[in-house]
């Protein structure tokens, strides 16, 4: 099976983009062949190709059009990524072709086209194929008729002063509704949000993300902490964003949670980007800043140093940084957000409470100090992660879906053009 991946960016460029990637490789391993298009990031000329081509004015020139469509109120309206993906028929050499994360650099409209000519499979890895343009409602609830008067307007990836998100909106309905394509979501709250929205099509596949575990496994856990040199003997708290200042991450609830156990004198990572405010904001506290980490063996040596990760974001799919902290057998304190709960158990494998709740994350702090507990959820995370978040199954669940798509296909088979 021939198959193209389709990002906007690679690994770096966040979850979705990871995602893409690691199915390009997951694919190629397994004997088949697959390819990531992206925008942004390091192409290699092998598996990662380049979404807008390989010369660098054109490519600027097609990202300003988007660039431009954006500040007029129709972001990435122009399919401006067909003129590479389908020169020399280029996109029909695949059986099947896949997109995740279009926001920034992909068409809708692109979807539209290419589901016609191929076999096509759209992971909605936010709530953006469905609102107006916005990543996540954030408790607006227009997108389930209308999208109108947005209140994220001006806001990336809604930074305009124009509201055309309804226009936005009807595009992307028409384009779920009139092509001949297969959903995915990841999470069975998405999936939700999806049958909730004013989309009416088809409901969505669920496949849960997957996580490589050989290589995020645990690290033991003084060792890890000698090597970073962190205390050995204290309770230690690690708090993961790209950007840790997006409010979305909820961080002041995360500082709220950890002021009300100060006095049991809590050793703080700080992983991703931290700017000055958010590192005064944790000033009495003894922290670690480690910037942004990619590799994931520096990722597991960080997370097994660590006796909980306390996650308090307000606005999440299926995050993969969840499934790496489990796989490491470090558990999560954190609220219940988007898909979170269908990946943790509460009291066995980590601890949920509602968004917002101070008190109950700091009650999950204290739990987690108490002997045995955190060691005990982190065990069972691992197992969890093992059983029902394993490459194989992932793997598995694509590869069934993409055979379904393929015989379902009026233009089923690929042109070869060799």
């Amino acid at each position: 099976m021939k198959i193209a991946y389709i990002s906007k960016a690679d690994r770096a460029g966040g979850g979705a983009s990871l995602v893409a990637e690691e199915l390009t490789t997951l694919f190629n391993e397994k004997g088949h062949q697959a390819h990531h298009y992206f925008a942004i990031g390091a192409h290699d000329g092998r598996n990662k190709l380049p979404l807008y081509g390989a010369r660098a004015l054109p490519a600027l020139l097609l990202r300003r059009i988007h660039t431009l469509s954006r500040y007029m109120g129709l972001p990435e309206i122009v399919p401006v990524e067909l003129t590479f993906l389908l020169f020399k028929k280029r996109i029909l050499e695949y059986d099947l072709v896949h997109f995740h994360d279009l926001c920034g650099a992909i068409s809708p409209l692109t979807v539209a086209i290419i589901s016609k000519l191929r076999p096509t499979v759209w992971t909605f890895h936010d709530c953006s194929p469905f609102t107006g343009g916005c990543l996540y409602p954030m408790g607006c609830e227009r997108f389930k008729s209308r999208c109108t008067h947005c209140p994220q307007l001006g806001n990336w990836p809604i930074n305009t002063p124009i509201d055309l998100t309804g226009t936005m909106q009807a595009i992307k309905q028409k384009v779920v509704r009139n092509s001949n394509l297969s959903i995915v979501t990841p999470s069975r709250w998405m999936a939700g949000m999806v049958d909730k929205s004013s989309l009416n099509g088809q409901y969505p596949v669920v496949i849960p993300n997957g996580i490589n575990t050989n290589a995020y496994k645990p690290f033991n856990k003084i060792a890890a902490r000698t090597k970073l040199n962190i205390p050995t003997d204290r309770f230690v708290v690690i708090i993961i964003a790209t950007f840790l200042e997006d409010a979305r991450k909820g961080i002041k609830y995360a500082l709220a949670a950890l002021l009300k156990i100060k006095e049991s004198n809590p050793f703080l990572i700080l992983m991703g980007n931290v700017n000055d405010e958010v590192k005064a904001l944790f000033k009495d506290f003894s922290c670690m800043v480690t910037g942004y980490v990619r590799g994931d063996t520096e990722k597991s040596i960080l997370f097994s140093a660590a006796d909980v990760f306390l996650f308090s974001s307000l606005a999440d799919n299926m995050p993969l940084v969840i499934l790496e902290t489990m796989a490491t057998a470090t558990p999560t304190v954190g609220f219940r957000t988007g898909g979170v709960p269908e990946m943790i158990q509460h009291e066995k494998s980590g601890f949920m409470v509602e968004q917002r709740d101070v008190d109950g994350l700091a009650s999950g702090l204290k739990r987690a100090m108490e002997k045995q507990v955190s060691q005990t959820w982190g065990a069972n995370a691992r197992k969890e992660v093992e059983k029902k978040f394993s490459y194989d199954r992932f793997f598995n669940n694509h590869l069934d879906l993409y055979k379904r798509g393929i015989d379902r296909h009026p233009k089923k088979k690929a042109l070869d053009i060799t």
